[in-house]
């Protein structure tokens, strides 16, 4: 069992569970034994959220939308490298030193949605058992901007930032969880210093 299993088997089941950044799927297992109401996994690579619909394809609880958020609505450029895992609309700066081999591949266009937005198109409703579940490192930032509106924030009764090994040197989980804290959020526990 992993961390995520053992935090979404301690709390009732959410009526939803919003994936940011749900890559090929690796939590779906997880995620659908823990909700049977409604899934939405967001992931930006067509290769990927086309792998997603041919293994959810009969898991009517589950949607998958191919998009990236953002800070703003719109069009973006998803910039792809050959290990897919660092494809992202914002590459980590020093991503060459933490992958020496990492190289760019190609750059592709993919719709962009806001915080804001994505409430709005997927019809979140406020004060709810709703999960948000963010596993796209670089857009960390713009979940943290979005959640300082207090309407937002409603929408989110426990939020998820999984930060991965590889650029967690980069990232202040200290000061993560201080921001949270001070919003009316607690960390209940991660999986460990690298994970939050």
């Amino acid at each position: 069992m992993d961390w995520l299993d053992r935090h979404l088997a301690i709390f009732p089941e959410p009526e939803l569970l919003l994936v940011v950044g749900a890559g090929q799927g690796r939590d779906l297992p997880v995620l659908t034994a823990h909700c049977q109401r409604r899934i939405v996994l967001l992931e930006p690579q067509s290769r990927w959220a086309d792998e997603l619909r041919q293994k959810t394809r009969e898991q009517s609880a589950v949607e998958i939308m191919q998009c990236a958020l953002d800070e703003a609505s719109g069009q973006g450029t998803l910039k792809v490298f050959n290990f897919d895992e660092l494809t992202s609309l914002r590459p980590a700066p020093d991503l060459q030193a933490l992958f020496p081999g990492a190289r760019e591949t190609t750059k592709m266009p993919v719709e962009t949605l806001s915080l804001a937005d994505l409430v709005v198109r997927c019809d979140i409703e406020a004060d709810r058992n709703n999960w948000l579940i963010v596993d796209a490192p670089e857009t960390q930032n713009v979940v943290l901007d979005g959640l300082k509106d207090p309407d937002l924030a409603r929408r989110f009764h426990h939020v998820v930032l999984r930060v991965h090994r590889s650029i967690s040197g980069q990232v202040d989980l200290g000061s993560i969880k201080k921001e949270m804290f001070e919003r009316g959020y607690s960390a209940l526990g991660s999986a460990d210093e690298n994970h939050g």
